[in-house]
């Protein structure tokens, strides 16, 4: 947006430039708003092997969300 600097520090000071910009930049999320919805959320989740299966975890917690099973196959798949 062409600021250059420390944005949020200079915010926080009330330098007009930054507030200047921060005002118009409301303005567009205000407009964007109107027309724009959300139709697909993204998230990284971390994810750990576990013999046949794939666990995956929000980040910081210790029990796994969700696991995924794979099990092996019980016999060999030839392919020609």
């Amino acid at each position: 947006m062409g600021f250059r600097g420390d944005f949020e520090k200079r915010l926080a000071e009330r330098d007009p430039k930054a507030v200047e910009l921060s005002e118009k930049m409301e303005e567009v999320k205000n407009e964007a708003a109107e027309f724009m919805k959300i139709r697909a959320c993204g998230n990284s989740l971390k994810a750990e092997a576990a013999g046949d299966s794939l666990q995956l975890f929000d980040p910081g917690k210790k029990e796994p969300l969700h696991t995924f099973q794979f099990p092996r196959q019980r016999r060999a798949i030839f392919f020609a």
